[in-house]
């Protein structure tokens, strides 16, 4: 089917469940009724992914690249091989710096291969051509560092999007959702006009 596969999210003991097999050649949206899980799943999908080497395009219009790399500095500092984990305070307040250390230099490496992050600071959205040219930075950077494309997508604060032209700006959702939907649903199965597919998810 054409149409793009919607995941609702009540519950955040559903998280584990469907992050598993992400379909790929698919636009996944994340609907959170609550308003409490989409950016989590979202980080969650990322960190799993960069866990497995997979080369991750993120992209975030409700957080700094900054806040999106302490977040997953946080996940990864929970495995069972450190002693102690460090939560959100910990990072932004004063917090162990060997501690710190010890997490960073176990996963740098996947952090700066396999993760590309893009924030609002870096791009207006004003267009789908400016995704176009994000995507393409992004293959650019994964062929140079592993060998690879871009793996799987993830966009977060789809709600933020908005096209502008030369004579107007156009805030009707609809009309917003149905050009960037198209664009993606294209790029899911046919990334950059080649012959593969990706999954992307948004949120």
């Amino acid at each position: 089917s054409d149409n793009p596969l919607i995941v609702h999210i009540s519950d955040i003991e559903e998280v584990d469940k469907i992050t598993i097999g992400i379909p790929t050649g698919k636009v996944t949206t994340i609907v959170d009724m609550n308003g409490k899980y989409s950016h989590l799943l979202i980080n969650h999908i990322a960190y799993n992914s960069i866990q497995k080497s997979l080369n991750v395009l993120y992209i975030s219009l409700n957080q700094s690249k900054r806040h999106i790399y302490l977040e997953l500095l946080s996940r990864h500092s929970c495995d069972d091989k450190f002693n102690n984990s460090l939560s959100m305070k910990d990072l932004t307040t004063k917090f162990n710096e060997r501690l710190y250390a010890t997490v960073y230099d176990d996963i740098k490496d996947k952090f700066l291969n396999y993760l590309s992050i893009y924030d609002a600071n870096n791009f207006n959205v004003q267009n789908v051509f400016v995704f176009q040219r994000i995507f393409t930075e992004a293959d650019i950077k994964f062929r140079d560092l592993t060998g690879k494309s871009v793996e799987i997508i993830l966009i977060d604060g789809i709600s933020k999007l908005r096209i502008d032209t030369l004579r107007k700006t156009i805030t009707n959702h609809r009309v917003i959702e149905k050009e960037y939907y198209m664009f993606l649903n294209d790029m899911a199965n046919k990334f950059l006009g080649e012959n593969v597919s990706v999954p992307i998810v948004v949120s």
